[in-house]
């Protein structure tokens, strides 16, 4: 059986396909689930389900508070109050930066993840609590 090979520009090239050919030269051996290996029973796949599923429960919940780190973004910015926005990102990643010495170790990726909503809250409530004082002070 012959295998028709087009090349941008090039005419059809024609070689004899070697009934074994093996796709690989080399001998990759990384972990990769054999054959041989049992599938993972139902209760397993449940198991290995339960933490992403509460990890996507908790994010969802959590991330609604992360949205206003970015609606404070927008009306710092258009108040044109940098100046704020500067100190409270510098205090958001002190928080960031003790959540993520603390969490990493201890949970891995998830703790990053939850390093980075610790730094969105922060970010989000401080610029809060500062906009009421500048509100005050701004248009009394």
């Amino acid at each position: 059986m012959a295998d028709h090979h087009i090349v941008a520009g090039a005419q059809p090239v024609i070689r004899e396909r070697q009934p074994a050919e093996p796709v690989l030269d080399m001998d990759i051996d990384a972990g990769i689930v054999e054959d041989e290996a049992p599938a993972p029973s139902r209760r397993q796949l449940r198991q290995d389900g339960v933490q992403p599923l509460q990890i996507g429960c908790i994010a969802g919940a959590v991330g609604q508070g992360d949205v206003l780190a970015f609606q404070m973004d927008g009306v710092f910015i258009g108040a044109t109050w940098s100046r704020d926005m500067r100190n409270m990102m510098l205090l958001s990643f002190l928080a960031f930066s003790a959540a993520l010495l603390i969490l990493a170790p201890a949970f891995g990726n998830h703790g990053l993840w939850a390093a980075l909503h610790v730094f969105l809250l922060v970010r989000g409530f401080s610029l809060l609590a500062i906009l009421r004082l500048r509100v005050r002070t701004a248009f009394n």
